[in-house]
């Protein structure tokens, strides 16, 4: 008989810390990784958001990588785009789950006793996944989104050079 589950209406307080920092430093990445666009390409912020704005992850992304064939063609700015690149890539699915999934724990059980539930898969709709996530865990990857934000902002100082005259 599969597991059945009651939505967690708080979490233990360790949770929002990392849960909250590791939200606030995907935002700030996908704004960076914005930024560097609009960078590489030499349009200012305004047009930028113009053309960037609602776009998913995923775009970023692939666009980060074509960049890299023209506009960052010098070798370090394509490993720091292609570096980025491939480390949000690795995160993705995680954040995903840590803003799309529900915190659940086992019917009748600790409220305390959390997982994490999702439904990627189809067949997941029907049966969800449910994983747990410790604190520790969820500050690992915020600690390194941390380090894709200072790579980030690395580029877009090095680019911000590249157009001072």
């Amino acid at each position: 008989m599969a597991r059945e589950f009651d939505t967690a209406l708080t979490l233990p307080p360790e949770y929002y810390p990392p849960i909250g920092e590791f939200m606030y430093r995907w935002a700030q990445l996908e704004y960076q990784m914005q930024e560097i666009i609009w960078r590489a390409v030499g349009i200012d912020n305004r047009v930028g958001r113009t053309l960037t704005v609602g776009m998913g992850v995923k775009t970023l992304t692939a666009i980060l990588g074509t960049l890299t064939r023209r506009w960052l063609a010098h070798p370090t700015e394509k490993q720091m785009a292609d570096s980025l690149a491939k480390g949000v890539r690795s995160l993705t699915l995680f954040r995903n789950h840590l803003a799309h999934g529900s915190w659940e724990y086992p019917k009748g059980g600790d409220p305390s006793d959390i997982y994490m539930i999702y439904m990627r898969e189809t067949e997941q709709r029907i049966l969800p996944t449910a994983k747990k996530h410790e604190p520790p865990e969820i500050q690992k990857n915020a600690n390194e989104l941390r380090r894709l934000n200072e790579k980030a902002q690395k580029l877009i100082h090095r680019l911000d050079a590249r157009q001072t005259p």
